[in-house]
């Protein structure tokens, strides 16, 4: 193989020897300008390629990153759903509330779902009680604490949530 700078120089010297033989030199020149419209119709095709390959990898890329960005993980959807409820605990942060609940239940289509499905939401319960016909999931909110705690013989708030064969049928909202 050649290299390009001593085909070049090869051509120079066939071009000048044959210079007095008009149609060679014609002929040689044509090959030249056939080489090159080659060489450019490849490169323009390699350049469109590559173009096309760059193109549909930064549509992927693009496609991946604002799926990523919009389907947050399941932990985050509970934390952001939640609003604070969970870490409420025993309702002394005094987050939880009745229009807090509503909210979760209606952003989260929880009325007639199971307590799991609930349980994802809402967290573990202050408290629990069972009926004859239900299981009742009681929250405390809007309390007056000590040391974390609800204060003995102070005012409390209860939010309860009514599972009738595993299904959130009722709510209730009591303070005593």
């Amino acid at each position: 193989m050649c290299s390009r700078i001593e085909l070049l120089s090869k051509r120079t010297r066939v071009i000048r020897a044959t210079s007095s033989q008009p149609h060679l030199t014609n002929w040689l020149y044509q090959m030249n300008v056939e080489q090159k419209q080659k060489s450019i119709k490849y490169e323009l095709q390699a350049r469109t390629s590559m173009g096309t390959f760059r193109t549909k990898t930064a549509f992927m890329a693009i496609v991946i990153l604002l799926l990523r960005c919009t389907s947050p993980s399941d932990k985050q959807k509970r934390e952001r759903s939640n609003n604070g409820w969970a870490k409420d605990k025993g309702g002394c942060m005094n987050i939880r509330n009745k229009d807090l609940a509503d909210s979760l239940i209606t952003a989260n289509k929880l009325m007639g779902s199971s307590k799991e499905t609930f349980l994802k939401v809402f967290q573990f319960p202050d408290s629990t009680s069972k009926t004859k016909t239900a299981v009742i999931l009681i929250y405390y909110f809007d309390s007056i604490c000590e040391n974390g705690k609800p204060a003995s013989g102070a005012d409390k708030c209860y939010a309860n949530f009514y599972f009738k064969a595993n299904t959130l049928t009722k709510t209730n909202f009591v303070c005593e």
